[in-house]
């Protein structure tokens, strides 16, 4: 098959899907945006966010109607932002990594798995930084939803390495508690996951 030409309408182009692709209606829809030249842009911030809002339920939806399994935007870290509303990460000088963690609801095998997470950044030799719950507006969510939410929270480590290598380090710490907790906690359900 010819390949068609694109003729870009900068700076509002698509390119030529895949022809494996072309007809494909399964999925709920994905949108990719990146700024090239990797500098940071607000405008490609909206563009995303009216590219979800064009998606009719953005995510799976539940049998109550307002529960779905949700959809958002995958971005950088705002460090900024962080730095001005937790003080944590101002104190942290060397590199240093974040985790966004789905915990459990229950408080006593929260602490337990707060606990597994810190051995084993020490044994790597990263130390804990501080535990920040995410603030949730849980009068959104539906009733299936509510039922489910874990409690979700920020975990900041701090090591020596930096680059590829504080990456390798930082994956080897996630497989190392994944097994841990798998082993400690008998409901999937209540197992800490790692985002």
């Amino acid at each position: 098959m010819p390949h068609k030409k694109h003729i870009p309408d900068w700076p509002y182009c698509d390119s030529n899907a895949p022809n494996s692709l072309v007809g494909e209606k399964d999925a709920c829809g994905v949108g990719f945006l990146a700024q090239i030249d990797g500098i940071k842009s607000h405008w490609i911030l909206k563009q995303a966010l009216r590219g979800l809002e064009c998606m009719e339920h953005r995510g799976g939806c539940g049998g109550d109607g307002d529960s779905g399994d949700g959809a958002g935007i995958l971005c950088g870290i705002p460090w900024n932002l962080l730095e001005a509303i937790w003080p944590q990460t101002k104190k942290c000088t060397n590199s240093y990594g974040l985790g966004m963690i789905f915990m459990p609801k229950n408080l006593e095998k929260r602490k337990k798995a707060e606990l597994i997470f810190e051995e084993e950044a020490k044994k790597l030799g990263l130390s804990s930084q501080g535990w920040r719950e995410v603030p949730v507006n849980s009068l959104v969510l539906g009733t299936q939803a509510k039922e489910t939410a874990p409690f979700i929270e920020q975990w900041l480590v701090q090591g020596s390495f930096e680059g590829k290598e504080l990456e390798n380090l930082l994956f080897r710490l996630r497989k190392r508690i994944q097994n841990k907790c798998r082993t400690l906690f008998n409901n999937i359900a209540e197992e800490p996951y790692i985002t």
